[in-house]
């Protein structure tokens, strides 16, 4: 996902929302048939504070994409993040569609917060400077020293790339604490109260 597919992936994702209704209409004649429009999960959405979330880690994902140690890692990372957004928002309007989430939004957060953890720390040893990193596989074909610094930066330069990768890794911990402490405050998908294995009692 790029600058240019974005969109396309956003308008493509409001078309699917839009004809979501008729579509499980068509599929619950077959098959699934308990989780119709009437049933609870369908006629009540999750809260849009978790696609909120979510979409401030997709945010800090595609800004810093071209940054990034390895690029070749982004598309995994900023797919995973647009999915996960995409899920909790359409799960604004039908829960049951909120479970997909989980399972890219859990790949998306564990991406990006070692990516940006060793992008601040490159930025606090002076080998990333303020111009986007070359790719790892052009790198590899001209020879090309991908830990070495990009360009001679000014101090200001420096201080505000500092102060921006400081702050979208403070945004990315914040976001995520609030999405699974709300969660776990609100008991979303009836974890609480919690239940050691050993002490199930079937």
């Amino acid at each position: 996902i790029n600058a240019v597919t974005l969109p396309i992936y956003l308008a493509a994702g409001g078309g699917i929302l839009l004809s979501i209704v008729p579509a499980i209409n068509f599929i619950t004649k077959y098959v699934y048939s308990s989780y119709d429009l009437k049933s609870t999960n369908m006629l009540n959405g999750i809260p849009v504070f978790y696609s909120l979330c979510e979409g401030a880690v997709l945010a800090i994902a595609f800004l810093w994409r071209k940054r990034f140690y390895d690029s070749r890692w982004n598309t995994v990372l900023i797919s995973a993040s647009f999915f996960a957004f995409y899920f909790t928002f359409v799960a604004s309007r039908h829960a049951i569609l909120g479970r997909f989430s989980l399972y890219f939004g859990i790949a998306a957060f564990g991406l990006l917060v070692p990516e940006l953890v060793a992008l601040f720390a490159g930025i606090l040893a002076g080998k990333i400077g303020n111009q986007p990193r070359p790719d790892p596989v052009t790198a590899e074909e001209t020879g090309a020293d991908l830990t070495a610094p990009q360009t001679t930066v000014k101090a200001l330069d420096t201080t505000s790339l500092k102060a921006a990768a400081a702050s979208s890794l403070v945004c990315l911990i914040a976001a995520g604490a609030l999405f699974f402490g709300y969660a776990l405050a609100n008991n979303y998908n009836g974890v609480v109260p919690h239940q050691w294995i050993w002490n199930y009692n079937g």
